[in-house]
């Protein structure tokens, strides 16, 4: 039979690997967050379609602000991980469900952004894979 100890080391790693993974999966969106950024300022577009800078232009200021966003999600995941340690200290129930609460409410940012992340990804891709030079 394991003991509470136990159990709570295990719930401790598995919220760190999560986060790490999470950290990691960050860092990746960057890359494709470079990417786009490159594409939309490149020649590679018609240019004689309608309103090509308006529309390039309010792409690139989302991703300014998704690029933002991410730095916050970054940091705020950060702060969650070395805050994780406090669940080894951790000797009442109202103690677990404080970080289990908070682990539940980053995680749910954490999906939140990625969403709306490949909300304007695809938007992106739909809208430019149309406007590309032939």
């Amino acid at each position: 039979m394991r003991t509470e100890m136990e159990m709570e080391d295990k719930e401790v790693k598995s919220f760190h690997l999560e986060v790490m993974n999470w950290k990691t999966n960050l860092q990746a969106l960057g890359v494709e967050l470079y990417f786009l950024k490159k594409l939309l300022a490149s020649k590679a577009f018609e240019p004689t379609v309608p309103n090509l800078y308006e529309l390039l232009e309010r792409f690139n200021t989302k991703l300014k602000d998704i690029e933002k966003a991410s730095s916050v999600l970054y940091e705020k995941l950060h702060q969650h991980e070395n805050q994780l340690g406090g669940l080894m200290e951790c000797d009442t129930i109202s103690c677990d469900h404080y970080y289990n609460k908070n682990h539940k409410k980053m995680k749910y940012i954490y999906k939140d952004f990625c969403k709306m992340f490949n909300q304007q990804k695809n938007e992106i891709y739909k809208v430019t894979a149309n406007i590309l030079k032939q």
